[in-house]
């Protein structure tokens, strides 16, 4: 089963990450290209990413990270918006598409406290696949760590259902 995950963990930064038989397969970015950019500009070129993350993948199961951040209002409505695109275009690649939360993927993969910090999450998800190269923790790895993690967790959240 091919599993995608995707964080969309900043305003100017989202990482997806493809699970094949619930293991570590590959990462990929996105980064505003140009922070002056409208918001709706911003959008299209994240929507355009996706779908291309989705083409190339072909994940039978996508896995989009429920919105849980406690930042300024204008940072909680653009994450939402790109949340609400990320749903909306993994829906139309004809996969199955599930929302938890974060805390639910990381007590499946990484064990309990679902709740841990992100750091937590990164030194465990590191230590559990040692392997595969996440990148730096302050250049996106965690991002791509937490969206490994919804990966490698999609298909037990299906399995629950």
């Amino acid at each position: 089963m091919r599993t995608l995950g995707l964080d969309y963990a900043k305003v100017g930064f989202s990482a997806a990450a493809l699970a094949i038989d619930k293991n570590p397969y590959r990462c990929f970015v996105w980064q505003i290209a140009d922070k002056r950019e409208s918001e709706p500009e911003q959008l299209l070129q994240f929507a355009a990413w996706w779908k291309q993350v989705l083409w190339v993948t072909k994940p039978d199961v996508v896995v989009v990270e429920e919105l849980a951040v406690f930042l300024n209002k204008n940072s909680i409505r653009t994450l939402a918006r790109r949340e609400g695109v990320a749903l909306l275009v993994a829906k139309q690649s004809g996969a199955v598409v599930i929302h938890p939360p974060v805390t639910q993927s990381r007590s499946i993969v990484l064990g309990s406290p679902g709740n841990m910090s992100k750091e937590e999450a990164w030194a465990r998800i590191k230590k559990r696949y040692p392997a595969f190269d996440f990148g730096h923790a302050n250049q996106g790895g965690m991002d791509r760590g937490d969206a490994m993690t919804h990966a490698l967790a999609g298909a037990t959240i299906l399995e629950r259902r």
